[in-house]
């Protein structure tokens, strides 16, 4: 398969891992998201690829409210990128 068909097949497949709510998923979820740590132990996101940007609509939709995801979509909503901001709004 080609790159972009990879990549497509993988969004799909968060959107799906993303209506559910088991541990596991969460914690896949969690893994696309992390981006490390700042040198001051701060948890930062992972570049916004495709790929988090598809973990991060999963985790704003399915555990908001998880001290797990919290963190991740705090850093999403404060983002400089509007396209990772607009990803965990609210819908309307």
């Amino acid at each position: 398969m080609r790159r972009t068909h990879l990549l497509l097949v993988a969004a799909l497949a968060l959107g799906a891992l993303g209506a559910c709510r088991h541990p596991a998923a969460l914690s896949t979820l969690v893994a696309l998201v992390d981006g490390g740590h700042t040198l001051l132990g701060r948890p930062r996101l992972a570049p916004a690829s495709p790929l988090c940007l598809a973990a991060l609509r999963a985790l704003a939709r399915q555990f908001p409210k998880d001290s797990t995801a919290e963190p991740y979509l705090k850093l999403a909503r404060s983002s400089s990128i509007e396209g990772v901001r607009s990803t965990v709004a609210p819908e309307a």
